[in-house]
C-alpha cells in the first residue's frame, strides 16, 4: 500500500465536537475508569483500553443473553476537544485489526506493520467501524 492511498483512510485531524457514545457493562463500572493493562484484555480491535460506540444497540448485543450478568448500559457525551484522535477506515483499519489480533506477528520485519504499529501510538482516541465477527 502506498503512503497517498494509506493516508486516505488514516485520519489524524482533530476532531472538535462532542460525541455522545455508549458502553455495555455485564455487571456495571465500579469506581473510576482508569487504564489498568494489567487486566485489560488483550488482542482485540484497537488495543487495549476502554471501548465505546456510537450505537447504544451493538453496546447491547455485548451485554445481553446471559442469566448471571447484571447488564448496565451507560450514555456518555465525551467531548473530544483537545485528545489526540486517530479516525481509520478501510485495508489500514483490518490491518490494525489483525495487528491487535495477533495475526500480523510473522510481519514483524516489514515497513508496512511498522506503519500499522504506529497508527494508534500517543493517540488517546481510535475511531472506526466495528469489527462484527460474532457467528451467532
Amino acid at each position: 500500500m502506498n503512503n497517498v492511498e494509506f493516508q486516505k483512510h488514516v485520519d489524524f485531524s482533530p476532531i472538535n465536537e462532542v460525541k455522545h457514545l455508549y458502553h455495555g457493562s455485564k455487571n456495571g463500572i465500579q469506581g473510576r475508569i482508569v487504564p489498568n493493562f494489567k487486566l485489560a484484555r488483550r488482542a482485540i480491535d484497537f488495543g487495549q483500553g476502554f471501548y465505546l460506540g456510537n450505537n447504544p444497540t451493538q453496546a447491547k448485543t455485548l451485554i445481553c443473553g446471559r442469566d448471571d450478568y447484571h447488564p448496565v448500559l451507560y450514555k456518555a457525551d465525551l467531548d473530544l476537544n483537545g485528545l489526540n484522535c486517530v479516525r481509520v477506515s478501510g485495508l489500514p483499519w483490518a490491518l490494525l485489526i489483525a495487528y491487535n489480533r495477533g495475526f500480523l506477528d510473522e510481519y514483524k520485519d516489514t515497513s508496512l506493520y511498522a506503519q500499522i504499529a504506529d497508527i494508534g501510538k500517543g493517540q488517546d482516541i481510535i475511531a472506526g467501524p466495528i469489527a462484527d465477527d460474532r457467528t451467532s
